[in-house]
């Protein structure tokens, strides 16, 4: 039968409490970027047993830049594509208007179909940390309908030595 009577714990040096059965280390400080946590379990007996983990603490947002389409973008196919690059010390993902976008290496790449009409983009990446970019807010129009045939007339034709002449459209 195991006990814990008589084994002490520390965390990176520093006693941990038994509360309940469990041990509870006091906060543990983390430095920004990589930081190793040690736990050291010593029974009555002198017998260790030591275990590490390694933590990132990160408090920088991503960076990230949409290279296209640009603001007032006005597409005549309903599908359009959003591509930029992201950067950030860990694992981060980019999304457009809440759509995740494939990523390779820093390129970030998202085709998304729209109905016709105005669409406000929302462009945000987050990090393994939970730091989320400033979001990149554009407006997009997709107009797939061509305009309606028409007829033109000119008060001249061929020939004209005229140098304003009328056109109509109808």
């Amino acid at each position: 039968v195991y006990s814990l009577s008589g084994v002490t714990v520390t965390v990176n040096g520093k006693a941990a409490a038994v509360s309940g059965g469990i041990y509870v280390s006091a906060p543990v400080a983390l430095k920004e970027g990589s930081n190793t946590i040690t736990v050291v379990a010593t029974d009555a007996f002198s017998q260790r047993v030591e275990k590490s983990v390694t933590v990132y603490r990160d408090t920088s947002a991503p960076t990230v830049t949409l290279t296209r389409p640009v603001d007032g973008f006005i597409s005549s196919s309903a599908t359009v594509q959003f591509a930029g690059t992201v950067n950030d010390a860990s694992d981060v993902w980019v999304y457009v208007n809440n759509v995740a976008a494939a990523r390779s290496g820093t390129a970030f790449s998202l085709n998304l179909t729209f109905s016709d009409g105005g669409h406000g983009i929302v462009v945000r990446a987050v990090d393994a940390a939970g730091n989320e970019s400033a979001p990149i807010l554009i407006d997009i129009t997709v107009d797939t309908v061509p305009p309606q045939e028409f007829e033109i007339h000119s008060d001249a034709e061929s020939w004209v030595n005229n140098p304003t002449p009328t056109v109509t459209f109808q």
